[in-house]
């Protein structure tokens, strides 16, 4: 009997994780090195018990505006699937790279819609370590007209220190690089917890009252619907998330996770 080799070969991606394939699909993905990170990272999310905790991905793969906007737990082109929309000057080799100047993305994602007060996250991955060309850099957040500081959700990486607020109150972390993954989470009242590499930095003390309900900007804050004139990030954005409240487990096993993907495409810390 003759068995023709062909019989054997299998149809391109058909060993993916289905959400991995649509999601690679949608950003037109040729690249294998990308294949692997992607499906990689998917199914350790699953593994981990994480995937459900991430309502939005941005992996900021295949270095173009188009590849960058989509968002790997819905990949569609539409602002309810929250696809960024960019505005200003921005970068798109490796990453997501804002001007520091006028550059942002929109991910039209409302924590008030789509998390719960005291159940909440924002991770980000940068592996630059620039001077900040704004005095008040905010490198994700919103901060709306109604509730003011007490329905905040924002994140700023600077040169000496990070910092963050769920709601009321301000929490600072001192550190020497900018590199690095971040996780900002909270998961109980006047309790955000941040972590930097897995490792957990501070118990926090962010109060307020209520969950922000307009857009969640990267790149700079939404500041009452309109971008955050001295916020505006110069750095190189490699991953971003956010969704429900992590764990310290979570935290460091997502880490794990973000950093293989990371090391795989070449450009981690």
């Amino acid at each position: 009997m003759i068995v023709y080799p062909f019989s054997f070969i299998k149809t391109v991606g058909s060993s993916l994780d289905p959400d991995a394939a649509a999601f690679l699909t949608a950003i037109g993905n040729t690249s294998p090195t990308i294949e692997s990170a992607i499906n990689t990272m998917v199914v350790d999310l699953k593994s981990y018990g994480l995937w459900t905790k991430l309502k939005v991905i941005y992996p900021f793969v295949g270095g173009t505006a188009t590849s960058n906007k989509y968002n790997l737990k819905d990949p569609r082109d539409l602002d309810a699937a929250f696809r960024l929309t960019y505005y200003g000057g921005i970068t798109h080799t490796d990453g997501f790279r804002p001007n520091g100047t006028n550059g942002y993305a929109d991910s039209f994602y409302k924590p008030a819609s789509n998390a719960t007060f005291n159940d909440e996250h924002i991770t980000i991955y940068l592996n630059t370590n620039n001077a900040m060309s704004k005095g008040d850099t905010v490198d994700i957040g919103v901060l709306p007209s109604v509730g003011g500081l007490a329905y905040s959700s924002l994140v700023g990486i600077r040169t000496s220190n990070y910092v963050a607020r769920f709601n009321l109150g301000v929490d600072s972390v001192s550190h020497s690089t900018v590199k690095g993954f971040y996780v900002i989470t909270k998961g109980a009242a006047n309790s955000p917890k941040y972590y930097k590499n897995g490792t957990l930095d501070l118990n926090g003390s962010s109060g307020g009252s209520g969950i922000a309900t307009e857009n969640i900007y990267v790149g700079t804050l939404n500041l009452n619907g309109s971008p955050y004139s001295d916020g505006y990030s110069n750095q190189n954005f490699c991953f971003v998330s956010a969704g429900t409240n992590l764990t310290s487990t979570d935290a460091s096993n997502l880490y794990s996770v973000v950093q293989a993907c990371q090391t795989t495409l070449g450009r981690q810390n």
